[in-house]
């Protein structure tokens, strides 16, 4: 089941290290500050990967990934992309 609201653009993030796991990902893209923070999110269902809840902090992300962040009425979509060939 796809996350409602889920429309809208979409920032590609080029990263040169796979798998990077969400909880990584999340504080380099400077969404979160900490692990507890990420937890927080999961629990509450704000973080959506490949059209999914996702529950695990750890989940690892791969090229062509597709985040979703909902903070509030700020969704922030991110499409991981691997840097050269």
């Amino acid at each position: 089941m796809e996350e409602k609201g889920a429309r809208g653009p979409v920032e590609e993030v080029v990263l040169q290290r796979f798998p990077i796991r969400l909880q990584q990902f999340l504080k380099l893209m400077g969404l979160v500050g900490t692990g507890g923070e990420v937890k927080h999110l999961l629990d509450e269902g704000r973080i959506w990967v490949n059209g999914k809840r996702e529950t695990h902090r750890g989940r690892q992300l791969y090229p062509g990934d597709e985040v979703l962040f909902r903070h509030g009425r700020v969704v922030l979509r991110f499409r991981v992309q691997k840097d050269g060939p």
